[in-house]
């Protein structure tokens, strides 16, 4: 699963597609509308994401397109749950979901996301989906 560039930068994304394609890979494409990368927006992190099991743990931002994101996410991943946390502040420093565990994927790690999945839950059933980084 990479970003459609394609709206960004056509000779970008044609080279991109092109060595991937060298390697054998099975590419899905993540579509965006255009305008979506720019130089205020460079990041194209909901393809930062996290993956426990059959679960998918996908960032959000507050944006218009997190709903065409999470729609193309929840099609290419239809064997698994999808669930939303919204990262925008985390972003904007220059991280996502997959960033702040991937360092180490360990115990620790392990425990935050335990905490992040319930704090997503409580979140969720109380209403409040906005209360984690405020």
């Amino acid at each position: 699963l990479v970003n459609d560039f394609s709206n960004a930068s056509k000779s970008f994304n044609d080279r991109l597609i092109r060595s991937l394609k060298k390697c054998g890979l099975n590419i899905k494409f993540m579509r965006y509308d255009e305008g979506f990368f720019s130089k205020k927006r460079d990041w194209g992190a909901y393809l930062n994401f996290i993956k426990i099991k059959d679960v998918l743990i996908v960032p959000i931002y507050g944006i218009c397109d997190d709903d065409i994101a999470i729609e193309q996410i929840k099609k290419i991943y239809s064997d698994c749950s999808v669930e939303t946390i919204n990262l925008r502040e985390i972003i904007e420093l220059g991280g996502a979901l997959h960033c702040i565990t991937a360092e180490k994927f360990g115990r620790e790690n392990y425990r935050l996301i335990c905490y992040f999945l319930f704090l997503l839950q409580y979140s969720k059933s109380s209403g409040n989906s906005t209360f984690l980084f405020r």
